[in-house]
């Protein structure tokens, strides 16, 4: 699981369970994000935040709703349908790219998370900014 954000990729999240489950969601929110958010905020106080989900039934449980709302976390609604907004899985098609670039393969999972964490880290923020703008059009 990741975030990205208009000044970098910010937080990836390695689940070693096949699903997350609501409670598990928000204990990432509330332990990974938050602080990213906070941090954020204090260095970019013109920049209006907003965490933007898709329709996956842990952004829209009730129990994850609740967490947002009693932490102040702003949201945009998502709208049906709409994976063209999606700019997360814009990044992890360059993600996956990166990380097998030239054929690379991996030993094991480690090697493979490592080589994923490193990918996470370069994505280009002249890329993001991209991704973030073409939300603007659509919104």
């Amino acid at each position: 699981m990741g975030a990205i954000c208009v000044i970098g990729p910010s937080i990836l999240h390695r689940h070693k369970a096949k699903r997350i489950n609501s409670e598990e969601f928000v204990k990432v929110l509330e332990e990974e994000l938050k602080p990213v958010i906070s941090k954020m905020q204090e260095q970019q106080r013109e920049i209006k935040w907003r965490v933007i989900q898709d329709n996956a039934p842990i952004h829209n449980s009730k129990f994850t709703k609740k967490y947002l709302e009693s932490s102040e976390i702003n949201t945009i609604k998502w709208p049906p349908v709409s994976p063209h907004l999606n700019i997360i899985k814009n990044a992890w098609g360059w993600l996956t790219r990166k990380v097998y670039q030239d054929g690379k393969s991996y030993a094991n999972l480690e090697d493979l998370w490592t080589g994923i964490q490193n990918a996470w880290s370069k994505i280009p923020e002249d890329y993001i900014q991209k991704l973030v703008d073409s939300m603007h059009d659509c919104l």
